[in-house]
């Protein structure tokens, strides 16, 4: 899966994803954060949203590299007020931002203001 979505060929990636639930198999938040960073690096983070949606709908957690991703993705195409609702939303849900998450936002507010 990485390798399809490291040269750009997200359907596959998101083809094998699918093969692999109909096989019987369950991805895991690696596969899961390997689809988002991929939409997020062609610039379509809400889809990328959109995926982190289906994950927690499914059961799963996401985790700090889902947040940072997403986060930092919502921060380069300036909008901080989503960046900062996903970061709300996740500290409500449990998620403790580390280093690279304040780091992230920070350094993207400081971009903005020169």
């Amino acid at each position: 899966m990485n390798g399809f979505v490291k040269t750009g060929k997200l359907q596959k990636a998101f083809d094998f994803l699918q093969d692999m639930e109909n096989s019987g198999m369950i991805p895991d938040i690696v596969s899961y954060n390997t689809l988002i960073s991929g939409l997020c690096k062609m610039r379509n983070v809400e889809e990328g949203m959109k995926l982190f949606e289906v994950l927690e709908l499914k059961g799963m957690s996401p985790d700090v590299i889902t947040y940072n991703t997403l986060i930092s993705s919502y921060c380069k195409e300036s909008m901080f007020d989503k960046a900062y609702l996903l970061l709300s939303r996740g500290v409500v849900k449990g998620f403790v931002p580390n280093d690279v998450t304040w780091y992230i936002l920070v350094s993207s507010l400081l971009k903005e203001l020169q």
